[in-house]
């Protein structure tokens, strides 16, 4: 909804999504998460959504045994707003899994 396209079926961010889940020489950005944290997230997308997109089905991530445990984390050092750390604590909760 923000970017007015679905950024899943993006080949352009290929190159991207791979350096950020440590598939490729380097990874980009420090403020996305850890490569561990991107695996986890891939994997959970991978594991809870009946559609993937394109760009995910090429992604071939290692398996994150207990992604939850990762994902459920919240580092309390940050710069978010109360308002956003409220959104990202209420989408951690919703999360679910087997």
């Amino acid at each position: 909804r923000i970017f007015g396209k679905n950024l899943e079926d993006d080949a352009n961010l290929k190159g991207i999504l791979l350096q950020l889940a440590g598939l490729d020489d380097e990874k980009p950005f420090e403020c996305v998460g850890t490569i561990s944290e991107v695996q986890a997230a891939i994997s959970t997308i991978n594991k809870i959504r009946n559609k993937k997109g394109k760009l995910l089905q090429e992604i071939k991530s290692p398996e994150i045994h207990h992604p939850e445990i990762l994902l459920q984390e919240f580092y309390l050092e940050h710069n978010l707003t109360e308002d956003y750390e409220k959104i990202i604590r209420k989408a951690i909760e919703a999360l679910k899994y087997d």
